[in-house]
């Protein structure tokens, strides 16, 4: 009778595992209050110093794309920059894109670089930004060995234009992303004279999939 009770838990233990591998999800933490996480200190060989580096608007999308990186460096979208920038919509969607494809495959090792070319605020709130980047935006480090694997090319260039939107007093939120703004139509390319260019120290720290913090009220969302 023991073996015959044995033997279902072991195959039972074995496909509820296997079924939890092919998922790619996580086992979350779940919070009420936003994690306090502090945002780490950048080595720069360029420092953020061009014409438009000041404009709040610039300003406020450089920690747009920097609230993404801690999230993901940390692994904790309950962060309450991350909220900051970005409705609890798209916060949510950021994690459960996190949290089933396990992507980005890799960490984020300094800003994101970008040189603003253009402000033009919309008169409600709101601006437009556009800037010049890297095709591939930053320093990627692996997450098996926590060293930079990647570095960006700052030749290879292109134009992408944020349609920032306010929500509120001090509340905006980024609703389009679009590239080659007819502005700049047949310029495929740009230069990148003044982008701010640095690398986190120290290098953010590797961590499990299964070390991974959901978004504030995450556990009672009716939506999942």
């Amino acid at each position: 009778m023991n073996r015959q009770f044995n033997r279902p838990l072991v195959v039972t233990g074995f496909v509820v595992a296997a079924v939890a591998l092919l998922s790619g999800c996580s086992r979350p933490q779940f919070v009420s209050e936003p994690n306090k996480v502090a945002e780490p200190d950048v080595v720069w060989s360029q420092e953020p110093n061009g014409p438009l580096d000041n404009d709040p608007y610039v300003q406020w999308l450089r920690g747009y794309f920097e609230s993404y990186q801690l999230a993901v460096n940390t692994q904790d979208f309950s962060i309450a920059q991350l909220r900051e920038h970005r409705t609890e919509e798209q916060v949510l969607n950021l994690y459960e894109s996190f949290d089933e494809t396990h992507s980005p495959s890799h960490l984020f090792g300094g800003p994101w670089i970008f040189e603003p070319l253009s402000v033009e605020p919309d008169g409600e709130g709101g601006a437009v930004i556009e800037v010049c980047r890297p095709a591939h935006g930053t320093y990627e480090v692996s997450r098996k060995t926590g060293e930079i694997t990647s570095e960006p090319n700052l030749d290879d260039t292109r134009i992408d234009g944020y349609v920032i939107v306010a929500d509120g007093p001090g509340e905006m939120h980024v609703s389009k992303i679009y590239g080659a703004s007819p502005s700049f139509e047949g310029r495929e390319k740009c230069t990148l004279d003044n982008a701010a260019v640095g690398v986190y120290d120290p290098l953010p720290e590797v961590r499990s999939w299964d070390d991974v913090v959901a978004p504030v009220g995450y556990e009672d969302d009716s939506r999942r």
